[in-house]
């Protein structure tokens, strides 16, 4: 049986989580914005709880040797000026000494990371600003 995870950025519950398999708890200042979330990714953030045998935390274990993550993202100015990183999903990805996959924000780009223990693979694009559009990994 093949891993899968979905979060539906739209709905905040009153406990403070966000509806998802697993799900998220909120950090700082998170909110309901125009039919999903609005965050910074360093004030306000997402975090859940993963074995580090799940297919994100090492994609190496991907039942079907395969992995796709896509999301409708929108970006107001303020992302061209992030100097450091600002993560949208983040499980590790640096080194194959910490697999994983990442996403991030930097200097006016988008970047996704891929490690697993023989290989890091990076690819990085221009940003969209002021308009919605979907990223598909």
């Amino acid at each position: 049986m093949p891993s899968i995870y979905f979060w539906r950025l739209k709905h905040i519950s009153p406990q403070g989580f966000m509806e998802g398999n697993p799900a998220f708890r909120l950090h700082g200042t998170v909110q309901e914005n125009y039919g999903g979330v609005s965050f910074d990714g360093q004030s306000g953030f997402l975090t859940t709880d993963m074995s580090a045998t799940d297919c994100l935390m090492d994609p190496g274990l991907c039942s079907y040797k395969g992995l796709s993550i896509g999301m409708n993202l929108k970006f107001d100015q303020s992302v061209k000026d992030y100097k450091e990183p600002r993560y949208l999903i983040d499980t590790g990805a640096q080194s194959s000494q910490t697999r994983g996959v990442s996403m991030y924000i930097k200097d006016g780009k988008v970047f996704f990371t891929l490690a697993i223990s023989q290989k890091v693979w990076e690819v990085s694009r221009k940003l969209f600003v002021g308009c919605h559009f979907h990223a598909l990994q």
